[in-house]
């Protein structure tokens, strides 16, 4: 039988600490998300939604010591891409709009 100081050390509290926050951290983010969506407009909601692997990736190697590949670069540089080029006005990216 496994003495319950075993169970309680401060490795595994600091563990469950972090499970419990990040956990509060999701179900608010979760529960604020339509509310904040209510005051802003679709694109933006949109750019902020094509961002989150993006975000994903940073965080786990933050936090979980994963690996940035080279295709995950790739794939963030056209994530990074293609929001600036959906914000840039029509006039840059079309040679025939007239202002």
């Amino acid at each position: 039988m496994v003495s319950p100081q075993y169970y309680f050390t401060n490795k595994l509290f600091f563990k469950q600490g972090y499970l419990y926050f990040f956990t509060t951290l999701f179900w608010l983010s979760a529960a604020f998300q339509p509310v904040a969506q209510k005051y802003t407009s679709a694109e933006k909601a949109g750019l902020f939604t094509a961002l989150n692997p993006l975000i994903a990736a940073i965080l786990g190697v933050i936090f979980l010591n994963e690996t940035f590949t080279h295709i995950q670069s790739v794939g963030a540089i056209c994530i990074l891409l293609g929001i600036t080029i959906v914000q840039l006005p029509l006039k840059y990216l079309c040679k025939t709009h007239r202002s």
